[in-house]
């Protein structure tokens, strides 16, 4: 009879620390003295590097932005230096006249005329275009500068809008409504934007029509 109840108890032990282990498992997390193993629950996913391709970073202070290079260096003082370079009246914008003038490589093409667009465009970390900047204060009377004539081959190139702001950018041209050179890039520069744009809008238009009057076509031959 004793052994019979000492069995009972010992079984009923046993199905307690089952018990508890699963409820642990369940947990997600159940140590093991003897083994000195744990069982963790997942770890937290690791944090989601921020996207820097709409703005500028410069960690080595070469001029290039870092998303147009790999391994990069951070080196401090080179990137004050750079910065002081550029920024010319020492105010923290970087207008386009600056931009132009620098020779900082960034945008989607990674070239110069694609870091000054992006400047003539307004970019997204508070740098302001030319026709806001004041580091170059409206002439009492103005004579413009026309920038040089746009070359149609540009048409063809993949970075053809990179390479015309980078040209307006070497010019002398003088416009805008500041009537200074950056204000003659900005005004160039939104210029061949919005005409790719309509170029793209119409060749889109025309591509739906197309579609439409095929389908349409095709309905019509369907007997009814």
């Amino acid at each position: 009879m004793f052994t019979r109840l000492r069995s009972t108890s010992l079984a009923s032990a046993g199905a307690v620390v089952l018990v508890l282990m699963f409820a642990g498992l369940a947990m997600g997390r159940v140590v093991l003295n003897d083994s000195g193993t744990t069982v963790t629950a997942d770890a937290p996913a690791a944090p989601v590097a921020p996207d820097t391709t709409a703005t500028f970073e410069d960690i080595n202070g070469n001029g290039i932005d870092d998303d147009c290079e790999e391994n990069e260096v951070a080196n401090p003082d080179a990137v004050t230096a750079e910065m002081k370079a550029v920024d010319t009246n020492a105010d923290g914008v970087i207008s386009v006249t600056e931009a132009a003038h620098s020779d900082r490589i960034g945008g989607k093409n990674c070239n110069h005329g694609g870091y000054v667009s992006w400047v003539a465009d307004g970019s997204p970390d508070g740098t302001e275009t030319d026709e806001q900047a004041t580091d170059e204060a409206p002439p009492a009377e103005c004579v413009e500068v026309p920038p040089p004539e746009r070359d149609p081959a540009l048409d063809e190139q993949k970075n053809g809008h990179g390479k015309w702001v980078s040209t307006v950018a070497r010019s002398d041209a003088i416009g805008g409504k500041n009537c200074n050179h950056g204000g003659a890039v900005s005004e160039a520069a939104k210029k061949d934007h919005d005409a790719l744009k309509a170029e793209r809008d119409a060749a889109k238009a025309a591509r739906d029509a197309a579609h439409a009057a095929a389908k349409a076509a095709k309905q019509h031959g369907k007997p009814h």
